[in-house]
């Protein structure tokens, strides 16, 4: 029986030319990898004609002085000045062939080694360092290049295909690796054995291989252990070219690496990219798609990846698969090409679709993305627009305010939704991928218009409190507790009572139910029933008269600590909260276990 190949491994491209690249992506890596192939033949070079001069003056004790005084400053000369030189279109037509991607020309030695001599003396000149017997240092590695953009959009593919074009092998360290300092270090150390220059290396060669680092952003998980720092350091001592890839732009450790690496984007498919690739699938299997599932895959699928999935599904059973993939965009780049990004129709309509479409796929919710687009408009909004986007958005707001008032929850996050998209569509300053990208865009933190839900998160106010001990109640973050309020509200109404028991079982203060109570603007007769029960169930447990912190010990919920109550009250006996608590535990071991809201109501 014959093997079937799945279409992801069947279509992988094995050239650089069967990416689907822009041409700047394309060039800039192409750029990138001549410069580690001109770089390696300058070490071989600098080897045979340096490395023994080199090796009897840093003998020396005062010359090891020296060179640790400028062994810093020669590396970034160095780089710096490489840099300037390779983008000479003229000596890149010089030193490489024009047929090949970097095969470097036999009769280009005597430049590279005449840029070696100019570069050391030029140095020397800007140092106003008089001694000319000392010899040509050794040669700092080039800059690493950085990948980076969303899943299943070839960044991966991209690094095999050059390896593949180039006969080079790659070394890949996976995300599911472990990430400590001491597995970083071992595997660029392993992978830089035997890329030393020995004495008569001929000329010309290419680096024997290529390091691929995926997914460094996963380095900035706890379980790092010092992994992104020993990486840094690294890459300016790295012997062989490494590509690095990257899912989140925004991520500070990625923005640190993109100071130092050459750094290319990739996005979503284009329209025209999606077209081109299912095309070519199609003539290779001979199928024949319908112009309206070319048109629907082209405009909703979220990468590359995606889309040759969703074909093969529809080879072997006619229909398409859900495009729709979970978080394919962050909340920054949601917002920027929300505001920045325009069809090519230029109609309202359109823009309004497109903006729909970003801020749906970064998956979060309808109050983050106002807060955010709100906090970050001043950096995206057209001049002439700003007294129109901020009403839009207010609307947005009102309308996600009003039908979360009435429970119709859907109602409230479709108008709200629309609001916001209409708002970005309409007053956003048009802009291209790349000056996007460059813009900022921060998370909102304390503000006048929200420093209160900020304050609640961090469990600073009466309300806050709740939140804290709820959300460790079950185990969830505080964010998502927040989120889940208008249930505790909707539940308030319908059986009040339960309510009151919840917070005094939680251990809250009454600062915390009053501050519940007026914050959700709830009646007097459920606030008075919220009160009651939560009077008798302190009574009926004895507890009212302890402070919170013995209060929330008693029943076994860890909330955060608060102030002690300023009223006095009659100290406990140690005996009667030793029995208090021999009498839990007899009642049975399920009262540990407080996981899930649930149970506390089916205890009721």
């Amino acid at each position: 029986m014959q093997k079937t190949v799945p279409w992801t491994e069947r279509f992988r491209p094995r050239s650089l030319s069967e990416v689907i690249l822009t041409r700047s992506q394309k060039n800039t890596i192409i750029n990138w990898w001549r410069a580690w192939v001109c770089l390696w033949n300058l070490k071989i070079i600098w080897t045979e004609k340096y490395y023994r001069f080199w090796v009897e003056f840093i003998a020396d004790k005062s010359n090891k002085r020296f060179w640790r005084n400028h062994n810093n400053s020669w590396c970034e000369y160095f780089v710096s000045a490489f840099e300037r030189w390779m983008r000479n279109t003229n000596i890149q037509s010089r030193i490489f062939e024009q047929s090949s991607i970097a095969d470097i020309k036999k009769t280009s030695k005597p430049i590279l080694e005449k840029f070696l001599e100019q570069t050391w003396a030029s140095y020397l000149s800007a140092k106003k360092i008089a001694r000319k017997e000392i010899p040509i240092p050794p040669l700092p590695p080039y800059k690493p290049l950085l990948l980076v953009g969303p899943p299943g959009s070839g960044k991966t593919t991209t690094a095999y295909a050059l390896a593949n074009d180039e006969g080079v092998y790659v070394i890949e360290f996976n995300a599911s690796d472990e990430r400590s300092k001491s597995a970083v270090e071992r595997v660029i150390k392993e992978a830089s054995k035997s890329a030393g220059f020995l004495m008569g290396t001929s000329f010309p060669q290419k680096p024997p291989r290529l390091l691929l680092l995926d997914e460094v952003d996963g380095l900035s998980a706890q379980r790092d252990r010092g992994g992104f720092r020993a990486l840094i350091q690294l890459l300016k001592e790295i012997k062989i070219p490494p590509i690095l890839t990257a899912n989140v732009i925004h991520d500070p450790k990625i923005r640190q690496l993109m100071a130092q690496c050459i750094t290319v984007f990739y996005n979503r498919p284009q329209e025209y990219q999606a077209k081109a690739l299912i095309r070519r699938i199609a003539k290779a299997m001979k199928m024949n798609i319908p112009e309206d599932v070319v048109n629907k895959l082209a405009k909703y699928a979220p990468d590359f990846r995606s889309i040759v999935v969703a074909l093969e599904a529809y080879y072997y059973s006619g229909k398409l698969p859900s495009l729709w993939h979970d978080r394919m965009a962050s909340l920054q780049d949601a917002i920027r090409f929300a505001f920045g990004m325009k069809s090519k129709t230029g109609k309202l309509e359109d823009n309004i679709e497109l903006a729909k479409r970003y801020l749906q796929e970064s998956g979060e919710d309808i109050v983050d993305l106002i807060l955010t687009a709100w906090e970050n408009a001043w950096n995206f909004i057209r001049k002439d627009g700003v007294f129109g986007f901020y009403k839009a958005i207010a609307d947005a707001d009102y309308y996600y305010r009003i039908g979360a008032l009435k429970g119709n929850w859907r109602v409230a996050y479709i108008n709200a939704f629309n609001a916001l998209a209409y708002a970005t569509a309409k007053y956003g300053e048009p802009g291209t991928l790349w000056s996007l990208r460059k813009r900022r865009v921060v998370i909102p933190k304390l503000g006048t218009s929200f420093q209160k839900l900020y304050q609640i998160l961090r469990g600073e106010t009466p309300l806050g409190q709740f939140v804290v001990s709820l959300a460790k109640y079950w185990h969830t973050s505080r964010r998502e507790t927040l989120h889940s309020i208008p249930f505790i509200v909707h539940l308030a109404k319908v059986n009040p009572r339960l309510i009151g028991m919840l917070f005094a079982q939680l251990g809250c203060p009454r600062e915390s139910l009053d501050d519940f109570i007026d914050e959700y603007k709830l009646d007097k007769k459920i606030s008075n029933e919220i009160r009651n029960a939560y009077e008798e169930y302190l009574k009926k447990t004895r507890l009212k008269s302890l402070s919170e912190r013995e209060l929330s010990a008693l029943l076994g919920v860890e909330t955060e600590e608060i102030p002690e109550r300023k009223e006095k009250t009659a100290p406990i006996k140690r005996e009667e909260l030793k029995t208090t608590k021999k009498k839990s535990k007899k009642e049975g071991t399920k009262e540990k276990h407080m996981g899930t809201l649930d149970y506390f109501f089916k205890k009721q």
